[in-house]
């Protein structure tokens, strides 16, 4: 895991200027967000993102790459993840350990937002994060009741 550098400005703006995340935020509040370049990751193949019961409160938004959400020992794949995806948010809510594996299948770029990052965003750019985050669960839960219905019946 590197952090990305402050001259590699412009080609994150481009990055997040093409994921669905971010297809509310003003380029101010994107910019803004850019300014915390050292909460944004690039983790190369096979490197871990997450790793299942560890207790950080962190979570990640995905920019480029793909991940694979893993479980178990030996590790089950349960999803795969691509940009615009966000991962590690219920450890970071609820202050629980984490219950999957997160690792790069190619190399990736995330941002990892922690409470600080937070608290030191504009109140307006925090509660569009916010929003995504619902958003995101709702679509989660969502996909897993159909998978569920599918699985077992109605």
């Amino acid at each position: 895991m590197k952090t990305v550098a402050q001259h590699d400005r412009e080609k994150i703006l481009s990055i997040m200027d093409r994921i669905a995340f971010f297809d509310q935020f003003s380029t101010f509040e994107k910019n803004d967000l850019v300014e915390f370049h050292t909460h944004f990751f690039v983790f190369d193949a096979g490197e871990y993102l997450i790793r299942e019961k560890e207790t950080e409160t962190f979570f990640f938004i995905l920019l480029a790459g793909s991940v694979n959400v893993t479980v178990g020992t030996p590790e089950k794949s349960i999803d795969r993840l691509e940009p615009g995806e966000i991962f590690g948010e219920m450890s970071f809510l609820a202050g629980t350990p984490r219950t999957t594996n997160v690792a790069a299948e190619e190399m990736v770029i995330a941002i990892r937002v922690d409470r600080d990052m937070m608290d030191r965003l504009p109140v307006a750019l925090r509660e569009k994060i916010k929003d995504r985050i619902i958003h995101k669960l709702v679509l989660r839960l969502d996909r897993m009741n159909r998978r569920f219905v599918e699985n077992h019946g109605e």
